[in-house]
């Protein structure tokens, strides 16, 4: 695995890691790459609960704005390990974001509860914790 340089991940042992997918920061990259105004946001351990959601609250009501969400989908119950996935709405009345899942043979879309999810994206993936992605269009 490369990181969004292109120089291969390397482990606190010194030694390459493999990873058969894409790191959030690489995900992020690329966007970036291609002139899409990208915010990486990595879900610490300390971060607010609160904060997150009021941020992809915020972003889910924007014109041209979208989100990615880096999540284990183990958490939510779901086959595989660490996944990429585009939210696509926020249900205020039962506190649930709608997660437009992009392999329909490993999970449908879904209403997820905001502290479940947010729980799914704070897990370690290869290098960091996971997170989300906060995608403009526009000129930065």
């Amino acid at each position: 695995m490369r990181d969004e340089k292109g120089a291969a991940l390397i482990g606190s042992n010194g030694k390459a890691k493999k990873d058969r997918g894409f790191q959030l920061r690489q995900f992020g990259a690329l966007f970036t790459a291609h002139g899409v105004i990208t915010k990486v946001v990595v879900v610490q351990q300390d971060m607010s609960d609160q904060v997150i959601k009021a941020e992809l609250i915020e972003n889910l009501t924007t014109a041209d704005d979208y989100v990615i969400i880096n999540y284990k989908r183990t958490v939510l119950n779901q086959p595989g390990g660490g996944h990429l996935s585009p939210l696509a709405a926020y249900h205020k009345a039962s506190d649930s974001f709608l997660v437009m899942d992009v392999t329909p043979n490993k999970a449908d879309w879904v209403w997820v509860k905001a502290e479940l999810l947010i729980s799914a994206m704070r897990t370690f993936d290869t290098v960091e914790n996971r997170g989300y992605l906060l995608l403009s269009e526009g000129i930065e």
